[in-house]
């Protein structure tokens, strides 16, 4: 990693094992400073790539779209359930936004479906 506001220096951190007990190692400064600032942040990226529609044949304006409506959705769901106090799973906050938002397009549309098509007279 390269940093212009740390120095070359090593810090011990404990570390969770897999048999849950705890060792510590030497990392560096940099690497310290990294995981005790951007956990939320790595976190929230881990839970939004759970759902990413991530296909070649789409344009990159589209993937970017979509990225950044999932990192709104998953910000919104982690809010939601530090104001209930319950864990809620993802995809049962996802299905009814989708159809609140899906509903609110319709009634918001501001242009109809033509229910057949009539055709201009030569006359006129």
């Amino acid at each position: 990693m390269l940093s212009n506001c740390h120095e070359a220096k090593y810090a011990k951190v404990n570390r969770t094992m897999k048999n849950v007990t705890r060792e510590e190692f030497e990392c560096s400064e940099t690497i310290e400073f990294y995981n005790k600032i951007m956990g939320g942040v790595d976190l929230a990226d881990q839970v939004a790539n759970v759902y990413e529609l991530d296909r070649k044949s789409c344009k990159w304006w589209k993937k970017v779209f979509f990225r950044l409506l999932m990192s709104a959705v998953v910000n919104s769901w982690i809010a939601y359930c530090g104001l209930k106090h319950r864990k809620t799973p993802l995809l049962e906050f996802i299905v009814p936004l989708a159809k609140a938002l899906k509903a609110s397009g319709k009634l918001n549309a501001q242009y109809q479906r033509r229910r057949g098509t009539i055709r201009p007279s030569k006359t006129s």
